[in-house]
């Protein structure tokens, strides 16, 4: 039986009353993406919804292999967005974590970066413009400047 994973990205705002709250803005059922480097020098770094990633998955939580984090459980603070999508799925979710916009989307690039090394054949500015262009892929074309990535998490879990 396949794994698979389930996010919710969701943005840190200052409401009217002055709170800091975190509201979820867009919920993904999977995620993959693919960077290529064009013959004129042009890297396109594009994401869609869709395919498996256990070296992805292990990076994030250690599902599927071995990886540098465990997951750490549904956040306090999470948006009523990520509460309905975990509630869903009642006993089948597992291995429940989250990581800012920028760690999320670094880990997504190491794993897949090194797997399309034939067509990546650099990354510009020592690796950050892949960084936030993918980060902002994620958030979407209008984003705010770089900075504002950082008023962003992914709340995951996976199933079986």
């Amino acid at each position: 039986m396949g794994c698979d994973i389930h996010m919710v990205l969701e943005r840190h705002v200052t409401l009217r009353t002055n709170e800091r709250r975190w509201v979820g803005v867009h919920n993904f059922p999977a995620l993959n993406s693919i960077a290529v480097r064009m013959p004129e020098g042009t890297t396109y770094l594009w994401w869609n919804v869709q395919d498996r990633s256990y070296e992805f998955f292990a990076q994030l939580a250690g599902v599927r292999g071995d990886g540098p984090r465990v997951p750490k459980g549904v956040p306090p603070d999470v948006s009523d967005l990520a509460r309905m999508e975990i509630d869903s799925w009642s006993g089948d979710g597992h291995n429940h974590s989250y990581l800012p916009l920028r760690e999320f989307a670094q880990a997504y690039l190491d794993v897949n970066l090194e797997a399309n090394a034939k067509v990546v054949t650099q990354r510009m500015d020592g690796g950050s413009w892949a960084l936030d262009s993918f980060a902002a892929a994620l958030v979407g074309a209008d984003y705010g400047k770089p900075e504002d990535l950082d008023d962003f998490r992914v709340v995951f879990w996976f199933d079986n």
